[in-house]
């Protein structure tokens, strides 16, 4: 049973503007926040790649997971605005609207420009063109993900409707 358009859209918009939500969290917490996080990530990472991790020193640890950070950090930017670029897109479309990966590519360019700006007011923190760049990546990801799915369920339609085609009435 196919879900109430509504519904869907209402659930979409929802799941888009709760994402929205949670990417200002990340950027209204201050710089000794962000980065006891991006270090708590680092460490947890590094436990499970780098053998002998939870062997070495404190000093040692701490050495890794600052070489870490900067991956880390901006892996953490191309992953929140690929998630929010499949949201903006599938929402858009859900409406209809023709344009669907054009507005959502401009809103998600205009959100992470915006938050970018929240974070100049923000204790330590600093707002970063290279950042948007590097959410615009994570944008076209999203939108290129949602259009490779769509491309691969159109293909995997037409194959069954060739065999379905092919097999014919029964005798």
């Amino acid at each position: 049973m196919r879900m109430n358009i509504r519904l869907k859209r209402g659930l979409l918009t929802l799941a888009t503007l709760l994402w929205m939500g949670q990417i200002y969290g990340f950027s209204a917490d201050t710089a000794e926040q962000s980065s006891g996080l991006s270090a708590m990530v680092c460490s947890f990472i590094a436990g499970i790649f780098i053998r002998g991790f939870d062997a070495m020193s404190p000093a040692e640890q701490e050495a890794v997971t600052e070489s870490m950070q900067i991956f880390v950090r901006k892996g953490a930017h191309v992953t929140e605005y690929a998630i929010l670029g499949i949201l903006l897109l599938l929402t858009f479309a859900s409406y209809g609207l023709k344009r669907a990966v054009a507005l959502a590519l401009t809103a998600g360019l205009l959100y992470a420009a915006l938050d970018e700006y929240h974070q100049r007011f923000v204790p330590g923190r600093s707002g970063q063109a290279k950042d948007v760049l590097i959410d615009a990546c994570g944008l076209l990801l999203g939108l290129a993900a949602v259009r490779g799915a769509e491309h691969f369920l159109q293909i995997i339609k037409e194959k069954k409707k060739y065999r379905a085609a092919d097999a014919g009435p029964k005798a």
